[in-house]
């Protein structure tokens, strides 16, 4: 009787493992299906605002997205829009990579020195909470309107996101890992390479994300004042002369830039840190 073994036990222990299995493999269906069900939705809205659009029958209040799609291939096509976007891409580009850089130095310093910490979060809560808009004419006479005031409101637009998540990683870090990394007789410095920095590395491309979005309104509120060119100067320039159609176009620039930019954000956070995506998940 010692020597045989109980068949249901083996059984109960199997069954998590065939039960993960079973979960990675149906996780890209499940994926594919959310997928899915998120374009049946911007499909329902599409042809929602078409009738709506078609019952109204008044293009000065709102056109179709059939027209908003006409105006933005032919402004493709006529190579127009070519220069816009370069305009407002090299914005974005400049003013998030300055964000990006200032967030994560100021925010590993106020991670990492409580007494900094302390000095700069009213200030940096203050500025958070202040709207880019009412900053924007104070920008173009500190620094004019040339490309200069454009990237230091971008800049200003993403940094915070960054700084504050930054600075919550660092802070938050497992107790656990710090303990054990301490047993080990791991330095200050081991202790922040190792552990901290680790730790802080999906806080930041959540940050990131956030940013991202933010300097897309950015680049547009930049243009509202003295700009010559970009998507936003589109913008500003069809609202006066009530174009309805290019204004929406250039609004859905801005919005797919947004929408691409944070996905490619988003993957390459998940394939910098698998075992945040695996810990999701499961």
């Amino acid at each position: 009787m010692a020597m045989t073994t109980n068949p249901d036990k083996t059984q109960l222990r199997a069954m998590p493992a065939r039960s993960g299995s079973r979960w990675q493999r149906f996780a890209p269906r499940r994926l594919l299906s959310l997928r899915i069900e998120g374009l049946f939705g911007v499909l329902v809205f599409l042809v929602a605002w078409e009738l709506f659009a078609r019952s109204l029958d008044n293009t000065l209040f709102l056109v179709p997205p059939t027209s908003v799609a006409k105006d933005l291939w032919e402004w493709i096509t006529t190579g127009e829009i070519f220069p816009h976007l370069q305009t407002s891409g090299t914005e974005l580009a400049m003013g998030f990579l300055l964000g990006l850089v200032s967030g994560l130095v100021f925010g590993v310093v106020m991670g990492l020195i409580a007494p900094v910490r302390r000095l700069l979060q009213p200030l940096v809560v203050g500025l958070y909470s202040t709207p880019v808009l009412a900053l924007a004419p104070l920008f173009v006479i500190w620094f004019g309107f040339g490309l200069k005031s454009k990237i230091l409101l971008i800049a200003l637009t993403t940094v915070f996101p960054i700084l504050v998540n930054v600075e919550a990683g660092i802070v938050q870090a497992e107790r656990n890992y710090l303990d054990v990394a301490r047993s080990f007789g791991a330095s200050h410095l081991r202790l922040i390479s190792m552990v901290r920095f680790p730790s802080a590395i999906p806080f930041v491309f959540a940050g990131m994300r956030i940013s991202i979005a933010r300097a897309v309104t950015g680049v547009f509120v930049a243009e509202l004042f003295g700009a010559t060119s970009g998507i936003g100067y589109t913008v500003q320039n069809a609202s006066a002369t009530f174009d309805t159609a290019r204004l929406l176009s250039g609004v859905v620039v801005l919005a797919t830039a947004g929408i691409l930019l944070s996905g490619l954000v988003s993957a390459l956070g998940k394939w910098l840190t698998p075992w945040k995506a695996g810990s999701e998940r499961a």
